[in-house]
């Protein structure tokens, strides 16, 4: 049985190393770009209903880390009126655990 070039060699090593490039450019980008706002302009609204610059940077965050297999945090507060369904109710708790953080 053959592993179409899975594992060590062929096509998707350097398919992986072309996405840890492009993940590693996209993280540097934000850092930089996050780097420089002001409190101000972290929470400046986004036309995501009840999420502001801070919350979607907590969001794209999250969906890393739950792709990685981590459990979502543990957060009992209230999720917002924008949460309308599992799926929201599911994600927001990445974001809820970091709004009380600078």
């Amino acid at each position: 049985m053959s592993d179409a070039g899975a594992g060590q060699h062929g096509p998707w090593l350097e398919r992986g190393r072309a996405a840890t490039t492009a993940l590693t450019e996209t993280w540097d980008g934000l850092a930089q770009v996050t780097s420089e706002l002001s409190s101000a302009e972290w929470a400046r609204p986004t036309e995501c209903p009840g999420w502001d610059v801070k919350d979607q940077l907590s969001h794209v965050i999250g969906i890393e880390r739950s792709i990685m297999g981590e459990a979502a945090p543990e957060w009992d507060g209230p999720l917002g009126d924008h949460v309308r369904n599992d799926f929201a109710a599911q994600h927001e708790p990445w974001i809820a655990v970091r709004r009380s953080r600078p």
